[in-house]
């Protein structure tokens, strides 16, 4: 599942998940993953792309939520230098 607080979007499945909905879904630019190895997410950098990404189905959250999905899901955290597993 796809989750965003407006600012950040993350996935609580999987990184190939994340970059298949950013890329094909709303064809974000790669350059808005940050492959940080505590929290691999998306920026949505404009009004627009946090827009486009509830109407294709990510779910809005809050950014504690966020922190929560990924402490949970540790699997979510070993992203590699490009930013896939």
């Amino acid at each position: 599942m796809i989750y965003t607080d407006g600012i950040h979007m993350i996935s609580s499945v999987s990184l190939a998940e994340l970059h298949d909905f950013a890329r094909n879904t709303l064809d974000l630019p790669a350059r808005w993953f940050h492959p940080s190895p505590r929290h691999p997410h998306y920026d949505l950098l404009t009004p627009e792309s946090a827009v486009r990404a509830l109407e294709a189905g990510a779910v809005k959250t809050s950014s504690k939520h966020i922190v929560r999905i990924i402490q949970d899901n540790p699997h979510l955290t070993h992203v590699g230098h490009d930013g896939r597993l």
